[in-house]
C-alpha cells in the first residue's frame, strides 16, 4: 500500500486524477475551502499538504501563516529553498506563486531530481552532509526564503538550520515545520513514513527526538533575540511552526 501511494504522488498524471481530488474531497476540511487565502487554494490546486486537516490550526492552513509573511516578496527575484521534495507538489507551488523566483529543493532520495523542471532545481543529499550544503549555496547563492521539510530529526534540523542560516538574505525567512515530531520517537512511527526514516536509520542517524534538544536550541535563539547580538530579529511561533526572521 505504501509503495502504491509513493508512486500515486511521484507520477504526475497519477497525482492530478487521484492524489489530488483525494485530498480536496476526503482530508480538507469543508469549512475551510470558503476562507482559505490565496496561497491555500493554490496549494488545492497543485496539491501540497501543507493546507489539509493536519496542517491546520484555528481555520489557518500553514500556507494561510505563510501568506502573511511572504507576501512583501511576491513580485521580488528571490531565491526559494525547501527542503524535502518528494513529489515535487509544493516546489511548484512555489514557482507559481513566486512568479520571478528561482525555486530549490533538497532530498536525500535520488528519485527526486526528475522534478527538475525550468526555474526548478533539486540537489540530492542528506540535510546534515555539509558537502552537498556547500555545493548547494554556492551555485544558488544567498537565499530568501527557506523551509525545512526534511527529515524532523532534531539532529538534522538543527544542522542544516545552523549550517543555512548564514546563507540567508537579511530579512530572510527560515521556516521549520511539523515541530510536532520533535518530542517524538520516530522509530515508533518508521514504518508509516516513507523509506526516508530507514534511510536515515541507516546512517545511523538517532530517530528517538528528545523535547531537551529542540528547546535548547530554540531558547538559543530567543536568548541571542534578547542581548541583541544582531544574528535574528525575531522568532514567532504558530501551531508545528517555527519562523526565524533574519
Amino acid at each position: 500500500m505504501k509503495k502504491l501511494k509513493t508512486l500515486i504522488i511521484n507520477n504526475p498524471f497519477l497525482n492530478f486524477l487521484i492524489y489530488r481530488p483525494y485530498y480536496f474531497f476526503f482530508t480538507i476540511r469543508p469549512q475551510y475551502t470558503k476562507s482559505m487565502g490565496k496561497l491555500s487554494k493554490m496549494g488545492v490546486k497543485y496539491g501540497t499538504d501543507k493546507f489539509d486537516k493536519w496542517h491546520t490550526f484555528q481555520n489557518l492552513t500553514y500556507l494561510d501563516v505563510y501568506q502573511k509573511y511572504f507576501q512583501p516578496l511576491l513580485h521580488q527575484k528571490i531565491n526559494i529553498l525547501e527542503i524535502g521534495v518528494k513529489g515535487g507538489n509544493s516546489l511548484r507551488l512555489w514557482k507559481n506563486y513566486f512568479k520571478n523566483a528561482k525555486v530549490y529543493g533538497l532530498d536525500i532520495n535520488p528519485e527526486c531530481i526528475k522534478n527538475n523542471e525550468n526555474r526548478i532545481k533539486v540537489f540530492i543529499g542528506s540535510q546534515n552532509d555539509a558537502v552537498v550544503l556547500k555545493e548547494m549555496v554556492d551555485e544558488v547563492g544567498n537565499i530568501d526564503i527557506i523551509i525545512d521539510d526534511g527529515s524532523h530529526i532534531n539532529e538534522l534540523t538543527i544542522f542544516s538550520f545552523e549550517f543555512l542560516f548564514p546563507f540567508l538574505k537579511k530579512g530572510g525567512i527560515y521556516v521549520i515545520e511539523d515541530l510536532c515530531t520533535s518530542y517524538q520517537d520516530l522509530n515508533k512511527v518508521i514504518d508509516l513514513w516513507d523509506d526516508e526514516l530507514h534511510a536515515n536509520k541507516r546512517h545511523g542517524i538517532d530517530l528517538n527526538n528528545k523535547r531537551e534538544a529542540i528547546e535548547a536550541f530554540f531558547l538559543k535563539i530567543v536568548r541571542d533575540i534578547d542581548f541583541k547580538n544582531g544574528k535574528y530579529t525575531s522568532i514567532h511561533f504558530w501551531s508545528q511552526l517555527a519562523i526565524i526572521l533574519k
